[in-house]
């Protein structure tokens, strides 16, 4: 099974927005049921100050390259 791995530096991050990081991992790591339309959380942790957030692998690609694909097309 193919994951994604997401990386925040937290060491490079002012006090509020490392607390901003840690709140999308409670956020994500809260127990909601399953939806094929939700990335799905499996784990994170912190390691020479980098925060690792493992998450489910999107082959689609990211919401930002939908966005572009299907709205802004000339």
């Amino acid at each position: 099974q193919l994951a994604a791995v997401k990386i925040v530096n937290l060491s490079a991050m002012k006090a509020e927005d490392r607390a901003a990081a840690q709140h999308e991992v409670t956020l994500m790591s809260s127990k909601l049921p399953p939806h094929p339309n939700i990335i799905r959380y499996y784990a994170s942790y912190e390691k020479d100050g980098n925060l690792y957030i493992l998450l489910e692998y999107a082959d689609r690609g990211d919401l930002a390259k939908l966005i572009e694909k299907y709205c802004f097309k000339n």
